[in-house]
């Protein structure tokens, strides 16, 4: 299968649209290490809520990181984009629900994030509303195995994946890629055969308007099957407007 011109740039335009609520957040031995010293990343959303400007990661995504910086007391916490990395070592969580696996912070610089060309995402409607089955979804994040560094340099690829809601939990959202005849697009020639999504916990996750690129943020992907089979998210209508999470 081969998309049309028309929808090859489509898609391209919706993942654009997504990659600006998002980036990479990566894990640095020290301020002073290379790119090729990263051992791990996750992914961070940006949320701007009726209240405040908000930072969206998994639970064991910031505890992977407080283990490093147990072990390396030089441990960096940096958010990636076109600019200069941004540190969220020092930030402290408005909250931390190991149950939903969120981990909620508040951004008082929301300019340092505009600076790195990402942009807080606004829901459409207060409170957040939860996926139904049968729901088309998206979401874009950054698997490690497309992360490469040389030398100063960090080449950071981001991956869109169109999944379907097949159940829905009082806290977790189920998803399957459902098409037997499923599609894989790629833009950047010479990444490697797309595989394991370990490096996507935390990716903002977008119910998708049928027919449009309208996107109603709706959950928090927080884990992946090695085969791709099953996709796990947080749902977000947890989250309070302060950034709190509802009990």
């Amino acid at each position: 299968m081969q998309l049309s011109p028309e929808d090859r740039d489509q898609l391209q335009q919706l993942m654009a649209s997504i990659s600006r609520h998002v980036a990479m957040a990566a894990f640095l031995p020290s301020c002073q290490a290379m790119p090729e010293d990263i051992p791990a990343n996750g992914t961070v959303s940006f949320v701007q809520s009726p209240d405040r400007s908000l930072l969206v990661t998994n639970a064991h995504v910031w505890n992977e990181f407080l283990d490093m910086k147990d072990k390396v007391p030089d441990a960096e916490l940096v958010l990636v984009g076109a600019g200069e990395p941004i540190a969220i070592t020092h930030a402290t969580p408005i909250a931390v629900d190991l149950g939903r696996d969120l981990a909620v912070f508040a951004c008082d610089r929301p300019e340092e994030v505009k600076a790195i060309g990402k942009e807080f995402y606004s829901p459409k409607v207060w409170p957040i509303v939860p996926p139904e089955d049968g729901d088309d979804v998206v979401f874009v994040g950054f698997p490690g195995l497309h992360r490469c560094g040389q030398g100063h340099k960090l080449s950071v690829v981001a991956s869109l994946l169109a999944p379907t809601v097949v159940s829905v939990s009082d806290r977790s959202i189920r998803l399957e890629f459902t098409n037997p005849d499923k599609h894989v697009e790629e833009f950047k020639k010479g990444l490697q055969p797309f595989g394991p999504l370990g490096g996507v916990s935390g990716s903002a996750l977008y119910r998708l308007t049928p027919g449009t690129n309208a996107l109603d943020l709706t959950g928090c992907v927080k884990e992946a099957g090695e085969d791709l089979t099953l996709i796990y998210a947080a749902r977000l209508d947890c989250l309070n407007a302060d950034g709190t999470l509802q009990s």
